[in-house]
């Protein structure tokens, strides 16, 4: 983040916890309370797995960006402002597959 940041402000990390390098020097660029967006830091809770294979990070991170998709989705189809201003192209319907595929992917999990 210390490289990124030259470049710019707005850097967003996910990890495996809360209290990783990364998020420890995301969250000291970040602190001041008045900032629009409070935590920068999305995590997937799976723990240091230092000798596992990264199937499950990679399945609780694929599972957490779907959740903020479908919920980044929701905020837009819920308000026509947002549609135009955005330029979605998403449908009600194709988050309505969206949620089915990922209920099915959990399931399988």
């Amino acid at each position: 983040s210390n490289l990124l940041q030259s470049l710019s402000e707005n850097i967003f990390c996910v990890t495996s916890e809360w209290d990783t390098q990364v998020a420890k020097q995301l969250r000291a660029m970040h602190s001041e309370k008045d900032h629009i967006v409070n935590s920068r830091i999305f995590t997937t809770d799976v723990g240091l797995r230092p000798a596992e294979p990264c199937s499950v990070s990679v399945a609780a991170t694929q599972q957490l960006l779907t959740n903020l998709f479908e919920h980044i989705a929701i905020v837009i189809l819920s308000n026509p402002h947002y549609r135009e201003a955005s330029g979605a192209v998403i449908t009600e319907r194709d988050l309505e597959e969206l949620e089915r595929c990922n209920q099915e992917n959990i399931f399988a999990l």
